[in-house]
């Protein structure tokens, strides 16, 4: 059979590629991040976990942060001499 007698279109339907994320709503995700305290992305695991309900790798983590638009905290190093 042709694809347009099938479907009534000639586009082959897109078929998602690659890996499905691991964190069901991102909204929900951002809300829980901004309102939760942390100091490492690390410390952020065990909270996720007992909020959402699975489990969750560290990468997966720090890759949806980097996705939010949030850094690694920058460390200011304090001189000991005045600027001249």
């Amino acid at each position: 059979m042709l694809l347009q007698n099938t479907t009534g279109e000639l586009k082959q339907p897109k078929i998602n590629a690659g890996r499905p994320t691991k964190i069901k709503d991102m909204d929900v995700f951002k809300h829980f991040v901004q309102t939760t305290e942390f100091s490492q992305v690390k410390d952020l695991i065990p909270l996720f976990e007992q909020k959402f309900g699975y489990p969750i790798l560290y990468s997966t983590l720090l890759k949806a942060i980097h996705r939010l638009g949030w850094t690694r905290k920058k460390r200011v190093f304090s001189i000991s001499k005045p600027i001249k």
